[in-house]
């Protein structure tokens, strides 16, 4: 089915790589699947490095976003040796990918809560004069992420990277979870708005795990938030790509999963990469290639007849197949959203 997809003009070009280093965090967000006391990783940062090399050798031809995470990689309790791992990694996967002449960016994924901002600025800014293209990424969600403390510290250091490094966040994402669709239909949530302003907005999707019968919100949920969101926050994602283009890849993108163990594959929701004694282990589907659920889903909703498949993003196929998302059966709430917006181009 990917290939399809690809046939179809439906995969996106550039090739994004997720490198988990290790899971350690010093949040514990309610929907998150790592477990947030491992350290595995944390000594082999070098050895992702070889990964990363073998990854552009086999799409030696598209652009590589390179995508950073924990766990959480600048939290307070993170040396300045493992920042400094941090910037020899990158230095070493940007001077190879110039000499095999492969296009590569790079995002650290963080949650900003953390004291020490200026090491994480100082280190953007040492890669940025190498002419390493850097950014940041974050999350904000206003139910099963912080506390009072948590939340106090990530605006704090939002703030101070909108006045003195506007430039460093390349977007900040909300989960699409149950609560947080809940939370945000009920209340005018203030704090969106301010980050809606400041910078691009994306709402993203909640991956199925064992909490998620807690989080996983039913497609018809999902619909009803599509409407509301996309009148109040029409530029942010992916809304601002259906208002505007007439030919969209999928939100599932060409993504290539690299865990602290080493494992890869295509959707880290269905791969081992983590220890077994994960408190959230996943997979939870007797599933192991992603190819199983973009059939199933692409023949239940019919999208190779539909007159808006050029357009579509399609979302996650992982959620979207889930028993507890998938309660609309064919119908489609894509679909359904663009007949709503005929202004929105075809």
């Amino acid at each position: 089915m990917m290939d399809l997809l690809h046939t179809l003009n439906k995969t996106n070009k550039e090739i994004e790589q997720f490198v988990y280093l290790f899971e350690e965090c010093n949040l514990n967000c309610s929907f998150c699947w790592q477990d947030h006391g491992s350290k595995l990783g944390q000594d082999a940062i070098f050895d992702r490095i070889s990964d990363i090399f073998n990854t552009i050798k086999k799409y030696p031809n598209q652009p590589h976003q390179i995508n950073i995470m924990g766990g959480e990689l600048f939290h307070d309790g993170i040396s300045d040796a493992l920042f400094e791992e941090y910037f020899r990694m990158v230095s070493a996967v940007y001077l190879h990918a110039q000499v095999v002449s492969v296009p590569i960016s790079f995002t650290f994924v963080t949650n900003l809560v953390f004291e020490k901002i200026d090491r994480v600025l100082n280190l953007i800014d040492r890669l940025s004069v190498m002419g390493v293209q850097v950014a940041l990424t974050t999350s904000y969600d206003p139910v099963g992420r912080f506390n009072a403390v948590n939340r106090k510290i990530f605006f704090t250091n939002l703030n101070y990277i909108m006045e003195t490094a506007p430039s460093t966040i390349s977007n900040v994402s909300v989960v699409m979870t149950k609560p947080n669709i809940s939370y945000l239909l009920s209340k005018e949530d203030e704090d969106l708005r301010w980050i809606y302003s400041h910078f691009n907005l994306y709402f993203d999707y909640y991956s199925p795990n064992q909490s998620a019968n807690f989080h996983t919100p039913k497609e018809s949920e999902l619909l009803e938030f599509f409407r509301w969101a996309a009148k109040e926050y029409p530029n942010a994602g992916p809304f601002t790509t259906w208002s505007k283009n007439t030919v969209n890849t999928t939100s599932c993108r060409r993504s290539e999963i690299i865990g602290p163990n080493g494992n890869q594959g295509r959707c880290c929701s269905l791969l081992d990469n983590f220890p077994k004694h994960d408190k959230k282990l996943i997979p939870i589907f007797n599933i192991t290639n992603n190819n199983d659920l973009e059939a199933f889903y692409m023949n239940q909703k019919g999208c190779m007849s539909c007159e808006y498949l050029s357009k579509c993003t399609m979302g996650c196929f992982l959620i979207h197949t889930h028993e507890l998302c998938n309660d609309m059966g064919s119908e489609c709430i894509y679909k359904i959203i663009f007949k709503e917006h005929p202004e929105w181009p075809i």
